[in-house]
Parts: structure tokens; C-alpha cells; sequence
């Protein structure tokens, strides 16, 4: 840890503090800061700077000068009597300041109630959420935040844990198990986020009697790899430290005693763009999102005709704040148009993330990777044949697909209950029905993996047979359901018959069964014209 003036900074954990409260800053800047720092009154070039924060890349002198500006002017908006950098003209920048070295303070955030949490993030678009996530920490002793990959539950819990940290007499400490692979070191990782000696015959044992009067909130943080340990060590630090509350992130619940849940929802998305201009597109927290990052990254300014184009980007992307993210910082490549069009190779096109990113969340397809290794064989294989779908589907519709897998039909039930509380498959009640879907995101990835198994010629053909047998009953049923029931049953599945009616004329597929389905379509859509 470096001390300079009322500033602390931790390189590895890129953290500037200035009276032991973080400073917002980009990684640029403090990757800069690094290297001056690590050379102190020395006059460090503009080549140096420049190999050290964008290596291996070819960067115009400018950025680098962005990225000073930005620095000191963090810097100075602190303490705006005080020079901290000095230009030396022609040759790169000098570190003026007194500088002292502290070896003994890294990793450790100086605050007095000895809390340790990553620096407090930037968050767009969660001002209904984050409010709740505290109220349900300050009530409950036990939250977990549940959702899909990518979906920014790291970010609001760390900010939710900064705003109750002081309700606890020894502050907030957070663990990450996402570099952790086997599960019997689960409680060897919480005593090291305690900082906490154990006997390593019996670790947990050890963390439960440091915590046993303790008053203090433990932040778990991607739990879904490693649910069953972390849930027992969960249990037993509860049962056993009344003074201790646990926040835990995860892709499911971890399904303890005193468990409360909340399952954070991706980002708002405009549904149309019709009476949407530059100002009131950025109401909808996806596009404030996307305009912020690919500013922030690429200078970009949003103007009225990019609208259209940028809601179509966060609809595509489901309002995935990762995703969201990684499209904008294409922004320097393509225009929003382009970068649209861009986005049916989305998995290609969304790489290359922030390099603090972890690696499972550099790329979309390695965050979906994540979670699809998880998954059971019978879980895998109902999420690719679920893939077929093209919107909403139903209880029955995912059964008659795991029957179509060889999976069984009860099998089926159990699954997509399974698959739900992993947040792979949404699930939502409408008019009073319980109906499921896939993140388009999600789908595309399942789809691929159908592919790759061999498996989409068997799925599509039981896919259509299963659509057409399906419009035929509404058929009978026109004459007979109320208007409303038949629309709310069968309104939402004419995409699917259109892809059934596709197949059908493919070369794989089987003509009479298009010819039999073709002028449902019709039919339907003046049904729901009337």
C-alpha cells in the first residue's frame, strides 16, 4: 500500500482511498498512478506509461493523455491545493508528492471498524433494487441476491454492504469463491477473508468460534459452484453467531433455515422506440447503461438517431448488465447500427471485457460456460431442447420436450424447477398462469450446445409436431373459450408455429406437416386483429 498525502492506494486491489473513503476512478488512471508511484520523483516516459497500461497494443499518445487529465483531476478534486504529478515536456511525467511504501497494510482497508470490501462500484439503473437488498439486511440475517450470470449481483451487493457496514461493530468482510474450485476449502477461504488463523484439522470449527462474538456482516460472494459447503458453514455460523449477518451472492439460492432471497431482475428495456429521443431513452436503465460505458470507453455521444438501434442492442441483450457492457465497449469499432447487426454473432462480437473482469466474465460465453458446467446431464440436456422455443412456453410445452429427450415427463417437472432456481429459465405469472422463458442470450447459447450435440434435427421435428398438434386443439377450442383465455393461452405461440411451419418446408423437415399448419398463422392473427 502506498501512502501520499491523505490518499491511500492498494495496486493489487485497485483502490485509491482519500480519508479512508474510495475515490472513483477508471482502471486507466490507476494503472497510471501504479507506475508512478512505484517510481517516485523519477520522470517515467510516455513510452513506458504507455507499455505498461496497454500492453501489446498500439494506443495514439492522446489516450494517455486523457487518461493523466482524468487522474489528476481525481486527484485534485480531493485536495485542489496540492500537486501530485508534474509534466516534464517532451519526455512523460514525474510523481511529486511524498511517497511512503506500506507493506504491512496491503490487502487490508483501513477503516476503523476493520471492515475489508472492494472499492464501492458505480451503479446504473438499481434504484428500486438496492434500497430493498438493505432493507432485507437489516432485517433478515441472512440475504442471498439470486440471478442469472452477468447479471450485476457482485456490484449491488458489495454497494448495499458499504451502506449497512456501519450498523456492525466490526464492519463488513468480504469473501470470493469464484477462484475456488474444491469445496472442502470453503472454510479455509472465509477464515482468510476474517484474516482469522485456523487449525486446518477443523477449520470451520475455528471460524465459528472467532465469529461467536463477532458483530459483524460476511459477504459471500459467487456461491453457485459450491452451494452444498457453503451452505453448511452458512448454517453453523448462524446457529452459532447471533451477532453475525451474511449477504451471499449466487445464481441460486443456497436454501438454509433463515434464508431470504431476492432475485435481482436484469435491466429495464424500452419495449419500442416511439416517442423516444436521447433525453427519455436513458429512463430505461439498460440504455443509460450502454450510453455511460461506451462514453466512458470510447467518447461516445448519444444522439436521437442512434435510438432505435440502441434499444434494439439492450432488448437483444435482455437488459444483461455484462452484456450490456461488453457491447458498449465496441463502440470505438462500429457505430450503434453496425454494432447491431453485429450482434447475431453475439458471442463472438461480446469478448474482451475489462482485464480486472474475472476471467468468467470477460466474455459472455464464459460467463454462460459457468453456468452450464453446473448443471446435472438431465438440467444440460432440457435447456438445449428448451432452446427450440421462440418466446414464452408453458409447464406442459417443457415436459413434451424432455419426453422428446428421453428424459421422462416427471423428470421434466423436476427439471425446469431445477433450472429455475439456477436463473437459466425465467419464470413469470401472467393473467394468472405460470409461464417460462429463456433470456435470448441464454437461448442462443443453448441453441449451440443443441447443435453441437447432434441433437437440433430431432428437437425441431418434435418441436413442430408438438406446435401443430398444439394450434389444431385451439382450433377446436375457438368455438367454444372465452375470447380472452384463448388469446392468453395461444396469442403468444404464433412465432412458434411460424418456426414449426418453417422446419416443415426445410429440406429436413416434412412438407404436409406445413401444408397442415400453413394457414394457421393467417387465421390466428385475424383472430387476434378482431
Amino acid at each position: 500500500m502506498y501512502k501520499f498525502g491523505p490518499f491511500r492506494f492498494w495496486p493489487k486491489r485497485q483502490l485509491l482511498t482519500h480519508d479512508g473513503n474510495p475515490v472513483r476512478i477508471g482502471a486507466r488512471a490507476l494503472d497510471i498512478l501504479t507506475l508512478l508511484l512505484q517510481h517516485p520523483g523519477e520522470v517515467v516516459t510516455k513510452e513506458d506509461l504507455v507499455n505498461f497500461v496497454w500492453p501489446r497494443m498500439f494506443v495514439h499518445e492522446g489516450n494517455l493523455k486523457v487518461n493523466v487529465a482524468s487522474l489528476r483531476s481525481a486527484l485534485a478534486e480531493k485536495e485542489p491545493h496540492t500537486v501530485y504529478i508534474a509534466t516534464v515536456v517532451g519526455r512523460g511525467y514525474r510523481f511529486v508528492a511524498a511517497v511512503e511504501p506500506d507493506e504491512a497494510s496491503e490487502g487490508v482497508l483501513g477503516a476503523s471498524n476493520g471492515t475489508t470490501l472492494p472499492e464501492l462500484p458505480l451503479v446504473v439503473g438499481r434504484l428500486d433494487d438496492l434500497p430493498k437488498i438493505v432493507d432485507k439486511l437489516l432485517s433478515s440475517r441472512s440475504v442471498t441476491v439470486v440471478g442469472p450470470g452477468g447479471v450485476g449481483k457482485t456490484t449491488i451487493a458489495v454497494v448495499a454492504a458499504h451502506q449497512v457496514a456501519k450498523h456492525y461493530k466490526h464492519g463488513a468482510h468480504f469473501v470470493d469463491f469464484s477462484t475456488l474450485g474444491e469445496p472442502q476449502y470453503v472454510p479455509m477461504a472465509i477464515a482468510s477473508g476474517l484474516g482469522v488463523g485456523v487449525n486446518v484439522s477443523d477449520p470451520i470449527s475455528a471460524v465459528v468460534t472467532f465469529l461467536r462474538d463477532q458483530n459483524l456482516l460476511l459477504i459471500l460472494d459467487n456461491c453457485e459452484h459450491l452451494i452444498s459447503a457453503i451452505s453448511s458453514a452458512v448454517t453453523r455460523i448462524l446457529d452459532a453467531a447471533a451477532g453475525v449477518s451474511i449477504l451471499a451472492t449466487s445464481r441460486e439460492p443456497l436454501r438454509t433455515r433463515l434464508e431470504t432471497v431476492y432475485r435481482l431482475p436484469t435491466l429495464e428495456v424500452p419495449d419500442h422506440t416511439n416517442d423516444l429521443n436521447a433525453t427519455n431513452a436513458l429512463a430505461f436503465s439498460a440504455v443509460e447503461l450502454f450510453v455511460a460505458r461506451a462514453s466512458e470507453r470510447t467518447g461516445y455521444a448519444f444522439k436521437d438517431s442512434d435510438v432505435p438501434a440502441v434499444a434494439s442492442i439492450c432488448r437483444k441483450l435482455d437488459g444483461i448488465p455484462l452484456a450490456v457492457e461488453l457491447a458498449a465497449s465496441k463502440m470505438d469499432a462500429f457505430d450503434a447500427e453496425t454494432l447491431l447487426d453485429k450482434l447475431e454473432e453475439r458471442f463472438r462480437v461480446l469478448s474482451y471485457g475489462p482485464r480486472d473482469a474475472p476471467l468468467r466474465q470477460q466474455t459472455l460465453l464464459a460467463t454462460l460456460d459457468w453456468s452450464y458446467r453446473l448443471l446435472s446431464d438431465e438440467e444440460a440436456t432440457l435447456l438445449r431442447y428448451l432452446s427450440v422455443f421462440k418466446g414464452v412456453f408453458q409447464l406442459a410445452d417443457a415436459v413434451a420436450m424432455s419426453v422428446a429427450a428421453d428424459l421422462g415427463g416427471d423428470c421434466g417437472i423436476d427439471t425446469i424447477e431445477r433450472l429455475v432456481a439456477r436463473s437459466l429459465v425465467s419464470a413469470e405469472y401472467h393473467d394468472g398462469s405460470l409461464r417460462y422463458r429463456l433470456l435470448d442470450t441464454t437461448r442462443a447459447y443453448a441453441d449451440e450446445r443443441l447443435i453441437v450435440a447432434k441433437e437440433k434435427p430431432h428437437a425441431l421435428e418434435h418441436h413442430a409436431r408438438y406446435v401443430l398438434a398444439l394450434f389444431e386443439r385451439a382450433e377446436e377450442e375457438w368455438s367454444w373459450r372465452i375470447k380472452r383465455n384463448w388469446l392468453s393461452i395461444y396469442a403468444g405461440r404464433v412465432d412458434d408455429l411460424r418456426k414449426a411451419i418453417a422446419w416443415g418446408y426445410s429440406p429436413c423437415g416434412d412438407p404436409q406437416l406445413a401444408i397442415r399448419a400453413d394457414p394457421a398463422p393467417l387465421e390466428t392473427g385475424w383472430r387476434m386483429a378482431r
